[in-house]
């Protein structure tokens, strides 16, 4: 899991190194990667949750 702002900021962490990785009995050095494929379907989760959170605010009066 890395905290971020952006995925493209959490793919950059991620790479960096910078985060604790397993203990050695259960890590092959080198071996982790970014699973592009989860981090599409994220992206597209939250841009279908955007797409219907602005059509209900467009469609529906605002009251005060």
């Amino acid at each position: 899991m890395v905290e971020a702002e952006s995925w493209d900021e959490a793919i950059s962490i991620a790479e960096s190194g910078s985060l604790p990785l397993p203990d050695e009995s259960s890590y092959i050095s080198d071996s982790f990667r970014i699973d592009e494929e989860m981090v599409e379907y994220e992206k597209e989760k939250e841009s279908t949750s955007l797409q219907t959170f602005l059509k209900k605010r467009i469609t529906k009066p605002q009251t005060l």
